[in-house]
């Protein structure tokens, strides 16, 4: 929800509106979403396959109103979307609507798929997908006959659909392969940097399982011999061209190198330890899934557990806004109010994210100097310091970091206005800041920002925008 406050201020030559509108609970900066729940594989660490997660109960396609009400809530804070849960995108009828309605409205898509069926209207497609500027396809193995044990299918397939997207593809699309480390996969993925390079695929990018116990899944994933096969890998990809990027790095590390912290760090339960969970999910992005039911997260969807409401019943942001998401993000800032979900995650490390401690409130009143100056208060709703380790600026936002069009020399930079000016703000004091705005009389104009801490982080709760209008009849109130 949003809450606008406006001030009428004098103009040297008459009557000039300034409307300071704050916006609340800022909204995710991306999203996934699995638009089906159908799948035409069965892999064997699926959550689908072990009937899991939220949609393994039966086949279900995302549904056009879901769709629609999806992006009405999302548009106009997220710049990515990705196209992913745990069914096959291909399958779903009105694919291609749906990367039409994401390139339309300029937000960047990531796709994910099994690259066991394609369609030609989707390579056909493919060059004008100027915002499809990651597809990505799952193979796990380069052996057969792993490659079916595993996914029930055809690496064949899998492969001669890889080589048709890599010459289909427009300029913009990255194309990659990701496979699940396991023991049984590790000896082709050797084999996978110079197949990948010669079917025209630039990146590898190695996943770990989600809730694997130290010593893997099904085999062992420590030791030495290990290593050396990772190792071999990158040194494979290096000679092919080919970058190898690792989902999870720290934790594999720890758990080639140093397994008891591995143990603590990711696989045992964070509160036995007094400590939350490093995750800032639950203020950047979220999950929904195909019957439209939305998670902090993919893991949650996978064990449907944790779901924080129903695009089908209410809005988006009723439900970014509302009690339950407000909870979760309050609960990583205490271990024993974590939830069983979080505190067990394997793929964050137990600690606290900065989120859990910083917290602001645009306060809805704006002061003007003669020379048109303005001066906006924010108070420091967190429970950490506001100083010189931790000073926050204001930078523009819907995107961050956008260069504005309202830029003069007096800023920080194009993207960042000023600073406070106190040298320390505690928990529950506010914060001064000049913003050395300055809009012509007769002239309209909106900008967009917010708080940042400068190779940090954004502010939750602090954005707000300023729109200058010179007519009374077109400020809404």
């Amino acid at each position: 929800m949003n809450y606008t406050r406006n001030a009428k201020l004098q103009s040297s030559t008459g009557q000039q509106k300034v409307v300071l509108e704050v916006w609340g609970v800022d909204g995710p900066n991306s999203a996934s979403i699995e638009i089906t729940s159908k799948c035409n594989l069965k892999c064997t660490m699926c959550p689908l396959t072990l009937a899991t997660s939220s949609t393994s109960g039966a086949v279900t396609h995302l549904t056009l109103p879901l769709w629609e009400k999806f992006l009405k809530g999302l548009e106009q804070d997220i710049s990515r979307v990705l196209l992913t849960g745990f069914g096959e995108p291909m399958l779903h009828p009105h694919l291609l609507r749906f990367l039409g309605d994401l390139q339309e409205r300029s937000l960047l898509t990531s796709l994910t798929t099994n690259g066991v069926r394609t369609t030609p209207a989707f390579l056909a497609a493919m060059p004008d997908l100027t915002y499809l500027d990651h597809l990505n396809v799952s193979i796990d193995s380069f052996d057969p006959d792993v490659y079916e044990a595993i996914r029930k299918g055809k690496l064949g397939k899998c492969l001669d659909t890889i080589s048709k997207y890599a010459k289909a593809r427009g300029p913009r699309t990255t194309l990659s392969v990701s496979s699940i480390l396991m023991q049984s996969t590790l000896p082709s993925l050797k084999e996978a940097p110079r197949k990948l390079a010669d079917l025209g695929v630039e990146h590898l990018v190695l996943q770990s399982l989600f809730d694997q116990a130290p010593e893997g899944l099904d085999q062992h994933l420590s030791g030495e011999q290990l290593a050396d096969q990772i190792g071999e890998i990158q040194h494979q990809g290096a000679q092919a061209g080919v970058e190898v990027h690792f989902e999870l790095p720290d934790r594999l590390q720890l758990e080639l190198h140093d397994p008891a912290a591995a143990n603590r760090n990711y696989f045992d339960d964070s509160r036995a330890h007094g400590q939350s969970r490093v995750c800032g999910l639950a203020w950047d992005t979220t999950h929904v899934d195909a019957a439209g039911k939305v998670f902090p997260c993919c893991r949650a969807a996978a064990v449907d557990q944790g779901a924080l409401g129903d695009l089908g019943k209410v809005s988006f942001a009723e439900i970014w806004q509302g009690q339950p998401y407000q909870a979760l993000r309050s609960s990583f800032g205490q271990a024993d109010r974590l939830s069983d979900l979080c505190a067990t995650c394997t793929t964050v490390p137990a600690g606290l994210h900065v989120h859990a401690g910083f917290e602001g409130r645009v306060e809805p009143v704006i002061d003007q100097a003669d020379d048109g100056t303005l001066t906006l208060y924010v108070t420091n709703c967190g429970t950490r310091d506001w100083d010189a380790e931790y000073r926050p600026s204001i930078g523009t936002a819907r995107p961050n970091d956008r260069e504005s069009p309202l830029y003069n020399k007096s800023w920080i930079s194009r993207n960042r206005v000023a600073r406070m000016h106190e040298g320390r703000v505690s928990p529950g004091g506010r914060a001064r800041f000049t913003l050395p705005v300055n809009v012509s009389d007769g002239e309209a104009a909106k900008e967009h920002f917010q708080l940042v801490i400068d190779g940090m982080f954004w502010i939750p709760g602090t954005h707000f925008s300023l729109r200058w209008d010179v007519r009374a009849d077109n400020i809404q109130h």
